[in-house]
């Protein structure tokens, strides 16, 4: 599109939005037709970011097709509703709602010390397994010590074993020398 269809359809744009914002006919005013009191905006934009807005304003007597309060018994637009009053309770419901109420309270009570009962329950149980870890894990570094205890008695054992054989080794070595020097 060129620049003179968009300033071209902006202009019947604004016209159009002018025209319908100011009201009937376009006299500016209501006509009696009873739409009431208003203000109305309109917005519109296209890809080339414009906006236009319009603004307008209306009156009408609300002796016609409206919700006027005169013509049909209605109350204005926007009066709102008159607040909810709840029914008085006979002395049978408020017993039956007290019964419910204390009955939800002793149920709360006991659901509190049921929660309470399970978590010391739950507390007293993980207490008891870190002890039965601790002991475990204390007896298998008991066992563990134990075994490199024997493991190094049994080595120094074999040490020992090893020095006797080669002393005894040594002493017949020198003494069959010694047999021998002596036989020459």
């Amino acid at each position: 599109m060129n620049l003179k269809k968009i300033a071209l359809a902006t202009a019947l744009v604004v016209t159009s939005t002018a025209t319908f914002a100011w009201g009937n006919n376009g006299t500016g005013f209501g006509n009696g037709n009873g739409f009431g009191d208003g203000a109305m905006d309109g917005n519109f934009s296209f890809s080339m970011n414009s906006a236009v807005r319009g603004n307008g304003y209306g009156n009408g007597n609300g002796n016609g097709y409206g919700y006027g309060a005169p013509a049909y018994g209605y109350a204005p637009y926007g009066a709102g509703y008159a607040p909810y009053a709840a029914p008085a309770m006979t002395e049978e419901q408020k017993a039956a709602f007290e019964a419910q109420q204390k009955a939800a309270a002793e149920y709360h009570k006991n659901a509190q010390a049921q929660m309470k009962t399970a978590y010391e329950a739950q507390q007293k149980a993980a207490a008891d397994f870190q002890k039965q870890m601790e002991a475990r894990q204390q007896a298998e570094m008991k066992a563990h010590q134990d075994q490199v205890a024997a493991m190094r008695k049994q080595m120094e054992d074999q040490r020992q074993a090893s020095i006797e054989a080669h002393k005894k080794a040594r002493e017949e070595f020198l003494a069959m020398r010694k047999t021998a020097f002596e036989a020459k």
